[in-house]
């Protein structure tokens, strides 16, 4: 028989911090949450690891940030120094998350003409599964700052199988919009 819950429930006018001490007396929920926090201060700690140098890069731009995330959403776009340091990071190994931060951080206008390449040839370098993140995000800056230089690579990165990307909107709408942009002059 399925128990339809009511509001005279408990666990219906439980908040989510009662809910969570409940769950917490449970020794198996406790062990997860204590291994997920673990692994999410090891994440950061990983990740300001990966970011520390172009971080002081950024800074010495004139743009202090505590990571490269602060960019993205923000309303300011990135200098165009910070853009120059950003553009030199796409071609640094790094974190795949550092990478999606960096291509999201580029995906502002101020960023068409030569970073618009730059974020092409690491969709282009972008091979592994575990870079689809990274491919996409370069799809959706491309949309922003690419131009019609743009298309030709894409439709023969498109044909070849080497693009990756399995959201065909995405393909798309990034060439579409790059097709009606014409390339910065010099």
């Amino acid at each position: 028989m399925v128990h339809n819950k009511t509001m005279s429930d408990p666990e219906n006018n439980m908040t989510a911090r009662e809910w969570l001490e409940s769950r917490m007396q449970d020794p198996r929920f406790a062990a997860m949450r204590a291994r997920q926090e673990a692994e999410i201060a090891a994440a950061k700690v990983m990740f300001a690891a990966d970011q520390r140098g172009m971080l002081a890069e950024l800074a010495a731009a004139g743009e202090v940030v505590g990571s490269v995330y602060d960019f993205v959403n923000r309303e300011a776009p990135p200098t165009a120094e910070a853009i120059v340091v950003l553009c030199k990071h796409l071609s640094v190994p790094h974190h795949v998350r550092i990478m999606d931060g960096i291509v999201r951080a580029l995906t502002v206008p101020e960023a068409r003409g030569e970073p618009a390449q730059q974020v092409l040839a690491a969709l282009q370098r972008s091979t592994k599964r575990e870079e689809e993140p990274v491919r996409w995000a370069c799809l959706n800056a491309l949309r922003v700052i690419g131009d019609r230089s743009i298309v030709e690579p894409l439709e023969t990165m498109r044909s070849n199988g080497t693009l990756g990307v399995s959201d065909e909107r995405m393909i798309n709408a990034a060439m579409r919009a790059c097709n009606k942009r014409k390339p910065l002059p010099g």
